[in-house]
């Protein structure tokens, strides 16, 4: 396996390379000049606007040739410096670094939640197929995987934010609480957020692991195992379940780029400080290195994603050999 992940990232490098260039070559056709943005706006005098403007341009090496300014971006990159953020005068790192964590927290929790959820109840409705159950959460499914999430967004907040006043509207912990205070306030405020979030990632996991587990539960080793007279929760959790996981598998890994991704609209809703919110801001200012180093992540995050999901495969599924 060792052998197999150091080819696989060897054979990575040159696509990071084209997608590099292709990405830098991208953000830099964005319509605007990312410059005026750190130019102080209190500056009226021609000459002293032209000489901070002078000054900007090439702190963050914009007047220089294109390919010199990518080499240039590289170079930093790899030493860990992301650029200057143009829309907040500050480095890139300090700028995504909370942001990053507020929406990891959310995802991470959500994305737990939703799989726990599906793999039990995708596996009850498969067992009871047909069944009130099984019926219930095919119908729940199929709302939820068409529902918008905006339209589950304010839904939750007319009925437990406006009607019930359980969770806040939206927002962030205040500023100052520390302790359990903290603790409570912040999941308080990221309640709301986690349940749409939730419903829509479980809405449709929950068929990937239904479909999947009757499937197995018809495979000719299953009715096998049911003529040696084992039991069913035998033959469901020790034979049916490791191969039903196959197929989630790639629901799982696919995820993970979304657990750094953010969810844009769900932040924006419930004004939650993620990298979503953030990375809309950024296009909006047209602030170049901060798209360009989020963009970059998601990228990477994507193909190292698929590394996981085959060496996921290979966990649940024997026949599967990494060469």
């Amino acid at each position: 396996m060792f052998k197999y992940m150091i080819k696989r990232i060897m054979s990575l490098i040159p696509v990071v390379i084209i997608i590099s260039i292709m990405l830098f070559s991208l953000v830099k056709m964005m319509p605007g000049d990312p410059v005026i943005g750190m130019i102080n706006p209190a500056i009226k005098d021609p000459v002293q606007y032209q000489r901070a403007y002078d000054e900007a341009a090439e702190r963050i090496g914009h007047n220089k040739p294109l390919p010199e300014q990518y080499v240039r971006w590289v170079k930093n990159t790899l030493s860990g410096d992301l650029g200057i953020s143009t829309s907040k005068n500050k480095p890139v790192k300090e700028v995504i670094a909370t942001p990053l964590k507020n929406t990891v927290f959310l995802n991470i929790i959500s994305t737990t939640i939703a799989f726990v959820i599906s793999i039990i109840v995708g596996i009850k409705s498969a067992v009871n197929r047909g069944g009130k159950f099984d019926k219930f959460w095919q119908v729940f499914s199929l709302v939820g995987m068409s529902m918008p999430t905006l339209l589950i967004s304010i839904l939750l907040i007319y009925f437990f934010a406006i009607k019930l006043s359980i969770f806040p509207t939206g927002g962030m912990p205040l500023a100052g609480t520390t302790g359990i205070a903290y603790v409570g306030q912040w999941f308080r405020y990221a309640a709301l957020p986690i349940i749409t979030l939730t419903i829509g990632s479980f809405a449709s996991t929950i068929r990937y692991v239904r479909n999947a587990m009757i499937e197995v539960l018809n495979s000719d080793y299953i009715r096998t195992a049911r003529a040696k007279g084992l039991s069913g929760k035998v033959i469901v959790y020790s034979h049916a379940f490791r191969n039903a996981l196959i197929p989630v598998v790639t629901v799982l890994a696919g995820s993970i780029a979304g657990i750094f991704g953010g969810a844009a609209i769900t932040e924006q809703i419930f004004s939650w400080n993620g990298i979503g919110n953030v990375l809309i801001q950024g296009v909006g200012s047209r602030d170049l290195m901060l798209v360009l180093a989020m963009n970059m992540f998601y990228a990477i995050l994507s193909l190292v994603s698929n590394i996981v999901m085959d060496i996921g495969y290979a966990m649940v599924d024997p026949r599967v050999k990494l060469d």
